[in-house]
C-alpha cells in the first residue's frame, strides 16, 4: 500500500484488499482477517501453507476482480478507452497475431478489441505467475477458451483465457491453468457470476 504516492490510491488498495480477505474467508468458511497472505517470487500473490485455493485481483477505477480456483488463476479489469498510446503498446507487447485480429476489426471495435486481448494477456501472465519476465510479445491468447500459445516455450504450462462481457467500459478476463478438459468457451459464466 505505501508503494502508491496518492493517498487516494492508498485508500483504494487498502479497500480492494480488505474484500479479498472477505472473499477468501467466505471461500475457506475462515476469518479472512487472520489469513496469511504472502507473495511468489514474481510477486503472485498466494495463500502462505495452503495449496487448496488459488486467487488473483485486478483492480482499475473503482472496480475490482477477484477470481478464486482451485489450480492458477489470473483476473484483469481495465477501463477501455480509446487512446494514442493503444498502437504502440501493441506493437510491443502484442504478438503478431493478436495484432493482425486488432488490425481486423472494425475501427469503431477497435478500443474494445485491443483491451479484449490486454485483459486477457494480463490475466494469463498473473495465471503463470511469472509477471513480465517472459516478453508479452512472445505468446499469444489465441480465441476465447484457446490455450495461450508460447513461441519459445511449445511446453509452457496449458493456460485458458476468456473476455467477460464489458460492463460500464471496463473490460475483464480470466484466465485458467490446465486441466480444463471440461470447460467450454463459456465454463466461466455457468453456475456463477462474472461480474
Amino acid at each position: 500500500m505505501e508503494r502508491y504516492a496518492r493517498e487516494a490510491d492508498r485508500i483504494h488498495y487498502a479497500n480492494a484488499h480488505g474484500i479479498l480477505r472477505n472473499v477468501l474467508g467466505k471461500a475457506l468458511n475462515e476469518d479472512g482477517a487472520a489469513l496469511a497472505i504472502g507473495e511468489e517470487a514474481q510477486g503472485r500473490p498466494r495463500l502462505t501453507g495452503r495449496t487448496d485455493l488459488s486467487f488473483s485481483i485486478a483492480h482499475s477505477r473503482d472496480r475490482l476482480a477477484i477470481a478464486l480456483a482451485d489450480r492458477p488463476c489470473g483476473v484483469d479489469v481495465e477501463y477501455s478507452e480509446a487512446g494514442e498510446s493503444d498502437e504502440i503498446v501493441a506493437i510491443h507487447c502484442f504478438h503478431p497475431d493478436e495484432c493482425a485480429a486488432i488490425a481486423a476489426c472494425p475501427k469503431a471495435q477497435r478500443t474494445q478489441c485491443f483491451y479484449a486481448v490486454w485483459t486477457r494477456k494480463e490475466a494469463v501472465l498473473k495465471a503463470l505467475g511469472l509477471g513480465l519476465t517472459i516478453d508479452p510479445a512472445g505468446f499469444s491468447v489465441g480465441a476465447d477458451g484457446e490455450a495461450a500459445r508460447f513461441d519459445e516455450n511449445p511446453h509452457a504450462p496449458r493456460i485458458f483465457s476468456w473476455a467477460l462481457d464489458p460492463i460500464d467500459g471496463f473490460q475483464m478476463a480470466l484466465a485458467l491453468a490446465s486441466p480444463v478438459q471440461d470447460c467450454g468457451r463459456d465454463s466461466p459464466r455457468e453456475g456463477g457470476t462474472h461480474h
